[in-house]
């Protein structure tokens, strides 16, 4: 049976157990911008204060057992039904097993809708959502980094990557990404794609980090296809792949930041 998931970027969190859920995935029009191990520059907040926030914004606590694993998004708009881990995950530009200390928050289901300039960037949004974290549900954060972190570096094997250069014509600003699937054949392919945003997905399907080393700064097209192996400690299959696009996956062992959440609300204060 084929299955196709187009997706532009964002974070996946598995379910936190308790609850039959069914969860659907969306095409969204942004991406998460990784820069150190998978760490976005528009994550720190200054002293957990809100900075910038949205113009208007609903919150409520959800009792439906549908829920999205990303948002839907349109210009200034943000609607989505989903779960605290997903909020935090999408916040903060972080993988799910990088943030701890939110079991009861992360598992209960909330819709928000928001409203702000059409012309909002995507890093904005993220900053405006931790806002609305901070004020609606108390949110109080630090961080820890954590020495000896098993995970991956990908870097350009040999001389030139195999894989064309995007022309710069204003089209899919923040890349966009189709994932298929074919019985145990999975196809990745990234358009207007730049490699911080390939580390990203890459986080979500070996489920460690990834470190940017290829110094690529522009923006690619490429597909790669590999067969899944029944073994999901085995990532062989997507080392051999990424060589296809001129790069490689080597393993890495070093600091990676985490997300501690000290206090945050199952109960978000009234609109």
């Amino acid at each position: 049976m084929m299955g196709r998931e187009i997706i532009p970027g964002g974070i996946c969190a598995p379910l936190w157990v308790g609850k039959k859920l069914l969860v659907r995935a969306l095409a969204l029009a942004a991406v998460a911008g990784l820069v150190v191990i998978g760490l976005p520059s528009f994550q720190k907040m200054a002293g957990q204060t809100a900075t910038v926030k949205f113009d208007v914004a609903s919150v409520k606590v959800s009792s439906d057992g549908i829920l999205w694993a990303r948002p839907k998004l349109s210009p200034g708009r943000i609607r989505w039904t989903t779960q605290g881990l997903y909020l935090l995950a999408y916040a903060f530009g972080m993988e799910w097993w990088r943030i701890s200390g939110a079991a009861e928050f992360g598992s209960a289901i909330y819709e928000i809708e928001a409203i702000t300039d059409p012309h909002t960037t995507d890093a904005r949004m993220r900053l405006m959502m931790q806002s609305l974290l901070i004020d609606r549900f108390g949110l109080r954060t630090h961080r820890v980094t954590k020495e000896g972190v098993k995970g991956y570096a990908l870097s350009v094997d040999r001389d030139d990557p195999k894989m064309a250069l995007a022309k710069n014509d204003g089209n899919a600003e923040n890349g966009a990404w189709s994932i298929l699937h074919e019985g145990n054949t999975v196809e990745m392919k990234g358009d207007h794609a730049t490699m911080l945003q390939l580390c990203d997905h890459l986080q979500r399907l070996l489920h460690t980090s990834v470190l940017d080393r290829t110094g690529l700064a522009g923006k690619y097209n490429f597909t790669f296809r590999f067969v899944k192996d029944e073994d999901p400690e085995d990532n062989t299959a997507v080392v051999d792949a990424i060589k296809h696009i001129g790069l490689k996956l080597e393993r890495y062992k070093g600091p990676v930041e985490f997300l501690q959440i000290d206090r945050i609300s199952k109960t978000p204060t009234e609109n």
